[in-house]
């Protein structure tokens, strides 16, 4: 499975993959037990070989280069990663405050508070959505806040500047101080 494909953003990433007719045929080939040679008669061995590499990187398919067998595994792990961003959208109860539930408008916060007091307790109420497990990913970050907010890129800096959310140093890994 591509490394950059973690649980929370792999369905996304199978939907997308399977989202093309031939790659869709070569999985349906695969599951009926086609080898390399099948495939390349169903959809030519140059189309064969960038379809493989992109149905590997979501890990629906091992060994592209070679005999491909079709993975089934990575729909377990997607639907796990989907179950993990319910748990986090659902994260704690609203603030009973209506300064706070007003920012609210079919779920989602439209508009950041202005007043710092109300800004600061929106945000400490969004930082609780992050488990406290090791790390997340930046698409793992953004899915979670788009959950919750429209406009995560901005929410996500205010929880790094405010030390409620901390980046590594290379940008590739978030986690809660």
């Amino acid at each position: 499975m591509n490394r950059t494909a973690t649980a929370p953003t792999l369905a996304p990433q199978l939907l997308a993959a399977l989202n093309d007719p031939q790659r869709l045929q070569i999985v349906g080939a695969l599951a009926g037990g086609a080898n390399r040679a099948d495939l390349a008669a169903l959809v030519g061995e140059k189309a064969l070989a960038g379809h493989l590499k992109r149905l590997a990187s979501c890990g629906l398919v091992t060994d592209p280069d070679g005999e491909p067998a079709l993975d089934l595994t990575a729909f377990a792990t997607a639907q796990q990663g989907v179950q993990t961003l319910r748990i986090a959208a659902r994260g704690p109860a609203p603030l009973e405050r209506p300064d706070i539930n007003a920012l609210f408008e079919d779920g989602l916060v439209r508009t950041l508070p202005v007043k710092p007091a109300a800004r600061d307790a929106l945000l400490e109420w969004i930082a609780e959505r992050f488990f406290t497990r090791g790390s997340w990913t930046e698409g793992e970050v953004n899915a979670v806040l788009g959950t919750v907010v429209i406009d995560h890129a901005t929410v996500r800096r205010f929880l790094i500047d405010q030390g409620r959310l901390r980046r590594s140093a290379d940008g590739s890994a978030y986690a809660r101080p």
